[in-house]
């Protein structure tokens, strides 16, 4: 009898110390989109993650298509913010600031798997510079020193979407092409501030800032893009967000900006090809 009472009591203790797990909920994001305004432009992105929330405590990021388990049920709401890789850089993610979370009341139970398909919209109150490359006029200008500018192609296989996209091309006569917006940029310094684009390559070139006061011209790249050959030797198309808040930011009381592609002949190229769509410079009023 005390033989018995002591493995009850063995079996008891370990149940208490290793407690049955709770079998979790589970969320499935295949997919997700975002919708524009036309005043917004396209609806092109590289939302690559989802941070999660459940009742408003941090779950995870998790990367596309993610599969989200949950330890919650009844009644919960899941907000979804988008994710993004600043400047192109796997270690840099972080929570693109510009689009709105995706939330949503489910009805979690343990083992149950519930798919959504978030749509993510800009937020409001943000400033749009767009140039798509739908109109005959392009607003950028090649930079005093520059061998060439960028051109409007309509040719199908140049175009990632629309009816245009612009493109720079280099030679072994012509070996270097900077080209900076027409316009000059009233930025502000101190706020977030990021450059969208789409852009394919086989050569790599720079993405930059160049700030203007009085007769003083400040100029600093952001980021240096790679060539965007795939495994077949074929560039393809990508998307990037790169960051111009400290940029913009190391020179305060700037008179006006312009943002700036630059493009040098690599080593080894006999010609160089870069294409670019969808530039966006996106920042809170």
């Amino acid at each position: 009898m005390l033989y018995l009472s002591g493995i009850a009591l063995f079996v008891a203790s370990c149940e208490i110390i290793n407690p049955a797990e709770q079998i979790p909920a589970n969320i499935y994001i295949p997919s997700l989109q975002l919708q524009t305004q036309s005043f917004q432009g396209s609806a092109s992105h590289n939302i690559t993650e989802v941070w999660v929330y459940a009742n408003g405590k941090m779950m995870g990021a998790y990367d596309l298509p993610a599969f989200v388990p949950l330890l919650a049920e009844g009644t919960s709401n899941i907000r979804l913010l988008a994710g993004i890789k600043n400047n192109g850089v796997s270690a840099t993610r972080i929570v693109y600031p510009f689009y709105s979370g995706y939330s949503r009341d489910l009805e979690l139970a343990p083992g149950s798997t519930d798919t959504l398909f978030p749509e993510f919209t800009y937020s409001n109150g943000l400033d749009f510079w767009i140039e798509a490359f739908e109109d005959p006029g392009i607003k950028f200008v090649a930079a005093g020193n520059s061998d060439t500018t960028i051109k409007l192609t309509q040719e199908p296989g140049f175009i990632y979407e629309g009816s245009g996209s612009g493109i720079i091309s280099l030679t072994p006569d012509i070996t270097y092409a900077q080209i900076q917006t027409e316009e000059s940029l009233q930025l502000p310094a101190g706020n977030q501030i990021f450059a969208e684009f789409d852009y394919r390559c086989n050569n790599s070139f720079a993405v930059g800032v160049k700030a203007y006061r009085g007769n003083e011209i400040s100029a600093a790249p952001a980021v240096i893009m790679n060539p965007t050959d795939t495994e077949t030797g074929i560039p393809e198309w990508n998307k990037i967000y790169v960051e111009l808040s400290y940029i913009v930011g190391s020179f305060p009381g700037s008179d006006h900006y312009e943002l700036y592609f630059e493009v040098n002949l690599d080593g080894g190229n006999s010609e160089a090809l870069v294409q670019l769509d969808n530039i966006k410079i996106v920042y809170f009023q």
